[in-house]
């Protein structure tokens, strides 16, 4: 997954969530197409701007 950073493309921190949570979602409904335990996902995640 990436993210859409708001100085290229003016996304709010809300929007940003909005895709995490999005992205999760995606995963969740999939898991199983993945191969994935729906209830064991991590999500790393490092700073932009640092």
């Amino acid at each position: 997954m990436n993210y859409r950073p708001g100085s290229k493309n003016k996304a709010a921190p809300l929007e940003a969530l909005k895709d995490a949570k999005s992205a999760v979602r995606f995963v969740r409904e999939n898991a199983s197409a993945f191969r994935f335990d729906k209830y064991k996902i991590i999500v790393p995640g490092v700073s932009a701007k640092g």
